[in-house]
Protein backbone atom coordinates (compact mmCIF):
# COMPACT_ATOMS: atom_id res chain seq x y z
CA UNK A 1 0.00 0.00 0.00
CA UNK A 2 1.16 3.58 -0.44
CA UNK A 3 2.77 5.72 -3.11
CA UNK A 4 5.34 4.29 -5.51
CA UNK A 5 7.77 5.41 -8.20
CA UNK A 6 8.14 2.81 -10.97
CA UNK A 7 11.30 2.43 -13.04
CA UNK A 8 12.21 0.01 -15.80
CA UNK A 9 13.94 -2.93 -14.12
CA UNK A 10 16.79 -3.42 -16.61
CA UNK A 11 18.03 0.19 -16.63
CA UNK A 12 16.21 2.22 -13.95
CA UNK A 13 14.50 4.67 -16.33
CA UNK A 14 11.52 6.38 -14.63
CA UNK A 15 8.30 4.87 -16.04
CA UNK A 16 5.38 5.90 -13.87
CA UNK A 17 3.83 6.56 -10.49
CA UNK A 18 1.32 4.49 -8.61
CA UNK A 19 -0.93 4.96 -5.63
CA UNK A 20 -2.11 1.70 -4.04
CA UNK A 21 -4.65 1.39 -1.26
CA UNK A 22 -7.12 -0.98 0.32
CA UNK A 23 -10.77 -0.13 -0.24
CA UNK A 24 -14.31 -1.54 0.02
CA UNK A 25 -13.93 -2.83 3.57
CA UNK A 26 -10.26 -3.67 2.98
CA UNK A 27 -11.37 -6.44 0.58
CA UNK A 28 -10.00 -4.82 -2.59
CA UNK A 29 -6.49 -3.65 -3.42
CA UNK A 30 -6.87 -0.67 -5.74
CA UNK A 31 -4.00 0.63 -7.86
CA UNK A 32 -3.98 3.99 -9.66
CA UNK A 33 -1.25 4.06 -12.34
CA UNK A 34 0.01 7.04 -14.37
CA UNK A 35 2.78 6.75 -16.96
CA UNK A 36 5.46 9.43 -16.92
CA UNK A 37 6.31 9.30 -20.64
CA UNK A 38 2.76 9.48 -22.01
CA UNK A 39 -0.82 10.27 -21.01
CA UNK A 40 -1.51 6.56 -20.37
CA UNK A 41 -3.16 5.76 -17.05
CA UNK A 42 -5.18 2.96 -15.55
CA UNK A 43 -6.57 1.29 -12.47
CA UNK A 44 -6.49 -2.27 -11.22
CA UNK A 45 -8.87 -3.89 -8.76
CA UNK A 46 -7.47 -6.95 -6.98
CA UNK A 47 -9.38 -9.27 -4.68
CA UNK A 48 -9.38 -12.86 -3.47
CA UNK A 49 -12.25 -14.93 -4.88
CA UNK A 50 -12.96 -17.43 -2.09
CA UNK A 51 -15.38 -19.41 -4.28
CA UNK A 52 -12.70 -20.07 -6.90
CA UNK A 53 -9.83 -20.02 -4.37
CA UNK A 54 -7.74 -17.61 -6.41
CA UNK A 55 -6.79 -13.96 -6.70
CA UNK A 56 -8.33 -11.94 -9.49
CA UNK A 57 -7.32 -8.63 -11.00
CA UNK A 58 -9.40 -6.45 -13.29
CA UNK A 59 -7.40 -3.77 -15.14
CA UNK A 60 -9.00 -0.82 -16.96
CA UNK A 61 -7.28 2.09 -18.65
CA UNK A 62 -7.83 5.38 -20.45
CA UNK A 63 -7.51 3.86 -23.94
CA UNK A 64 -10.39 1.41 -23.55
CA UNK A 65 -8.28 -1.52 -22.41
CA UNK A 66 -9.73 -4.11 -20.04
CA UNK A 67 -7.84 -7.19 -18.84
CA UNK A 68 -8.94 -9.88 -16.39
CA UNK A 69 -6.13 -11.77 -14.63
CA UNK A 70 -6.37 -14.68 -12.21
CA UNK A 71 -3.83 -16.55 -10.15
CA UNK A 72 -2.25 -17.30 -6.80
CA UNK A 73 0.89 -17.00 -4.75
CA UNK A 74 3.31 -19.62 -6.11
CA UNK A 75 6.73 -20.14 -4.51
CA UNK A 76 6.70 -16.59 -3.13
CA UNK A 77 5.64 -14.97 -6.44
CA UNK A 78 2.15 -13.63 -7.19
CA UNK A 79 1.50 -15.38 -10.48
CA UNK A 80 -1.37 -14.17 -12.72
CA UNK A 81 -2.59 -15.27 -16.17
CA UNK A 82 -5.33 -14.30 -18.59
CA UNK A 83 -7.38 -16.41 -20.93
CA UNK A 84 -6.60 -16.03 -24.63
CA UNK A 85 -8.22 -12.74 -25.59
CA UNK A 86 -9.14 -11.78 -29.17
CA UNK A 87 -7.51 -8.55 -30.39
CA UNK A 88 -8.79 -6.09 -33.04
CA UNK A 89 -6.30 -7.54 -35.58
CA UNK A 90 -7.64 -11.08 -35.06
CA UNK A 91 -4.71 -12.31 -32.97
CA UNK A 92 -5.36 -14.00 -29.63
CA UNK A 93 -3.22 -12.76 -26.75
CA UNK A 94 -2.57 -14.53 -23.45
CA UNK A 95 -0.75 -12.63 -20.71
CA UNK A 96 1.39 -13.72 -17.75
CA UNK A 97 1.85 -11.14 -14.97
CA UNK A 98 4.09 -11.69 -11.96
CA UNK A 99 4.78 -9.70 -8.79
CA UNK A 100 8.07 -10.36 -6.97
CA UNK A 101 8.27 -9.15 -3.37
CA UNK A 102 11.70 -7.56 -2.91
CA UNK A 103 11.19 -6.34 0.64
CA UNK A 104 8.95 -3.69 2.19
CA UNK A 105 10.27 -0.93 -0.08
CA UNK A 106 10.41 -2.61 -3.51
CA UNK A 107 8.25 -4.82 -5.78
CA UNK A 108 9.03 -6.05 -9.28
CA UNK A 109 6.11 -6.27 -11.74
CA UNK A 110 6.90 -8.37 -14.82
CA UNK A 111 4.47 -8.85 -17.74
CA UNK A 112 4.78 -11.14 -20.75
CA UNK A 113 2.45 -12.01 -23.61
CA UNK A 114 2.09 -14.79 -26.17
CA UNK A 115 0.19 -14.96 -29.44
CA UNK A 116 1.08 -18.57 -30.24
CA UNK A 117 -0.56 -20.39 -27.33
CA UNK A 118 2.47 -20.13 -25.06
CA UNK A 119 5.21 -21.46 -27.36
CA UNK A 120 7.00 -18.10 -27.22
CA UNK A 121 6.63 -15.18 -24.80
CA UNK A 122 7.46 -11.50 -25.33
CA UNK A 123 8.15 -9.08 -22.48
CA UNK A 124 5.48 -6.34 -22.36
CA UNK A 125 7.07 -4.49 -19.48
CA UNK A 126 9.36 -5.03 -16.52
CA UNK A 127 9.00 -2.44 -13.76
CA UNK A 128 10.42 -2.11 -10.28
CA UNK A 129 8.18 -0.18 -7.89
CA UNK A 130 10.10 1.77 -5.23
CA UNK A 131 8.17 3.08 -2.25
CA UNK A 132 8.18 6.87 -2.09
CA UNK A 133 9.79 8.20 1.05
Amino acid sequence: MGDWDAVTTPDGVPAGISHIERTIGDCVIWENWSSLNSTYSGKSYNTYNSNLKRWQQFWVDNVGGMVHFYGNLKEGVMDFYTEETPQPDGAKVKRHLQFFNQGSEKVRQFSQMTTDGGKTWTVEYDFTYNRKK
